[in-house]
């Protein structure tokens, strides 16, 4: 079967080569492509691909694991196409990735490698445009490293949970825009830096389209600044210390980003962490603006003491099903509202003590 197949896309290719108008619409000598080493010209391969019209995607044609091959990543290559969506590859090799280094599109996707090699690191890196592999869970510092010297527009790495210190610190460098959706433990102050800066560019962006809209005669809702970490489950002080001065330092350089007149740095929002160190914390309660931390299932009076010093800003603590007596004694002196779930239990000295504080811009969900 296999020496049947190699002869007939052998015939198809010349075939091919003489009349383009013949219909080759055939997945299987698409796969048969992936799987075997056609020794031809990659541009003829590349003949045979625009006239089965492939031009969006390729997915469509390929199993779920398959694996690249060298020709069929000569191939695309050739076919000079703007992006590839190759989700389904499971598997490059060092010969193949090569190959798609000479990838000149706008994107290029390959979210269904689960591993990655240093060496087709090396070799992916030098794609041009948007480079995305969310489907890798673990990388290497080598192959960090490698990434961060990517010379496109934007890195996609949505399935790391977690990076070593080595690795994190590689990626922080990088100088297009990051993506790290699922990054559940950030201790790196570096890399909490680039992805705090990242989120607040989007929002520098977006501003400015709104000025632009509002200059045209458009005129949409107003905007709030916010940088959102929702992945993040684990946060070391030193990476709050980090995401703090960031936003403080865009606050500084353009403080009319934010259109709240209760805020002078925006909202910050850390809705995945489950649990807060009094450090952390400490880091956390300089941040100027609206706070929402409704991940916590605890809060140690520690931390409630060391946030009770934050000014007039909203506080959510909307994922706490109690606070304790000696937490709500701990809030005695902050200034700002809270923000509780109607179910989060109060005992009657609780209730009484946050019904009896008076705050200049008043509460949220104490009185039911």
């Amino acid at each position: 079967m296999a020496v049947f197949k190699r002869v007939r896309i052998q015939a198809m290719i010349s075939i091919a080569c003489e009349d383009e108008s013949v219909d080759y619409d055939d997945a299987t000598v698409l796969r048969a492509l992936v799987f075997h080493s056609v020794r031809e010209d990659g541009e003829h391969i590349a003949r045979i691909m625009d006239i089965v019209e492939v031009s969006t995607t390729i997915d469509e044609h390929l199993d779920e694991g398959d694996c690249l091959s060298y020709w069929m990543a000569k191939a695309l290559v050739a076919s000079n196409r703007s992006w590839l969506q190759l989700n389904r590859v499971r598997g490059i090799s060092d010969k193949a990735a090569d190959a798609l280094a000479k990838f000149q599109g706008d994107d290029l996707s390959l979210d269904g490698l689960l591993t990655l090699s240093d060496q087709v690191a090396r070799d992916l890196a030098k794609c041009h445009g948007s480079l995305s592999l969310n489907g890798l869970t673990v990388i290497s510092d080598d192959a960090a490293l490698a990434l961060a010297g990517h010379t496109g527009d934007s890195l996609s790495l949505n399935g790391l949970t977690r990076l070593s210190d080595a690795s994190a610190t590689a990626l922080a460098a990088y100088k297009g825009i990051l993506s790290l959706d699922s990054l559940a433990l950030l201790t790196n102050p570096t890399l909490a830096k680039k992805l705090v800066a990242a989120a607040i560019a989007s929002q520098v962006e977006h501003q400015m389209q709104m000025r632009e809209d509002e200059e045209g005669g458009i005129y949409p809702w107003p905007h709030f600044g916010e940088v959102s970490l929702p992945s993040v489950t684990e946060l070391s002080p030193d990476a709050a210390h980090a995401i703090i001065e960031e936003i403080h330092a865009v606050s500084y350089e353009h403080p009319d980003l934010y259109v709240d007149a209760e805020s002078i740095d925006g909202s910050l929002s850390l809705g995945g962490l489950r649990s807060l160190s009094a450090e952390t914390a400490r880091e956390l309660s300089r941040h100027r603006g609206y706070l929402s931390l409704r991940g916590l299932e605890v809060l140690s009076v520690a931390a409630a003491e060391s946030l009770a010093t934050r000014g007039e800003y909203t506080l959510d603590l909307s994922g706490l099903s109690a606070l304790p007596d000696d937490v709500v004694t701990a809030f005695t002196n902050y200034r700002g509202r809270f923000r509780l779930a109607d179910s989060c239990r109060l005992s009657p000295y609780a209730q009484q003590r946050l019904e009896a504080w008076s705050w200049p811009t008043g509460m949220y969900s104490m009185k039911r």
